[in-house]
């Protein structure tokens, strides 16, 4: 069964009746690095949001783990951590609060929300206090998340991520201006978590680090170009006269 299996998946921009996704083809085993390769407004976004349930398709079916992507997503099974400039970072909460926010699945399913919609239990802050502590950012849990740096930001999406305890995971550039310490870090958990299941799909300009520890790389632009093994399909001038980079 696959992870996720897309058919003839088709999208456009509210304001236009131009594709932005033309009769995307998916087949994602669980278990797999992928690395989602494309020029800006290549469409990498928009597919994330149409997995994780943010956007529909205006057309096409796809299925997560075998089932509608409804279902699935109910169940927190996808965790999506977007790009930076998608989130309000002057919103006044904690790093802990934000980690908090990838369990609303865990919490909206227990009796105890359900009776005390406002009571987070031990169990919980435990989780997130774990997730924290994987990406390094648990003496951060009380700091407002607008006074972290850019490194910082992004483990914290990634403890999200983590906290949900989904089987899959979409990072939407995960080291734009990230420092090579936690550029480090953040490679390290994706693959420890590739080596429990999980299917991770990750958009990414950086060839050659998607050349290093992709499983596989799908080459985007609103149509899929290439599929297939990252040293055949991101090749540094296949890409640029596909994209007239060069």
């Amino acid at each position: 069964m696959y992870a996720i299996m897309a058919r003839s998946i088709s999208a456009a921009y509210p304001t236009s009746t131009d594709l932005v996704l033309n009769r995307i083809d998916l087949e994602l085993p669980p278990g797999e690095l992928i690395a989602l390769v494309g020029p800006n407004g290549a469409g990498k976004s928009t597919l994330f949001k149409i997995i994780v349930g943010q956007k529909k398709a205006l057309r096409g079916q796809l299925r997560i783990f075998g089932e509608p992507t409804h279902v699935q997503q109910r169940r927190g099974v996808v965790a999506y951590a977007p790009q930076e400039g998608f989130i309000d970072w002057d919103f006044p909460i904690e790093v802990r609060d934000v980690v908090l926010t990838g369990r609303y699945n865990h919490l909206r399913s227990s009796v105890a929300s359900r009776l005390f919609p406002f009571a987070i239990n031990k169990s919980q802050w435990l989780v997130i206090d774990k997730a924290l502590e994987m990406v390094g950012m648990k003496s951060f849990a009380r700091k407002p998340i607008s006074a972290l740096s850019g490194g910082q930001k992004k483990r914290v999406f990634l403890a999200r991520a983590l906290a949900q305890e989904a089987s899959i995971l979409l990072l939407d550039e995960p080291f734009n201006g990230v420092d090579k310490e936690s550029e480090e870090t953040i490679i390290q958990i994706l693959l420890a978590l590739k080596e429990r299941g999980c299917t991770i799909i990750m958009a990414s300009h950086d060839l050659n680090r998607m050349r290093e520890i992709a499983d596989r790389a799908i080459v985007l632009n609103k149509r899929i170009i290439a599929d297939g093994s990252p040293e055949k399909v991101l090749d540094e001038k296949i890409i640029s006269e596909l994209f007239q980079l060069s």
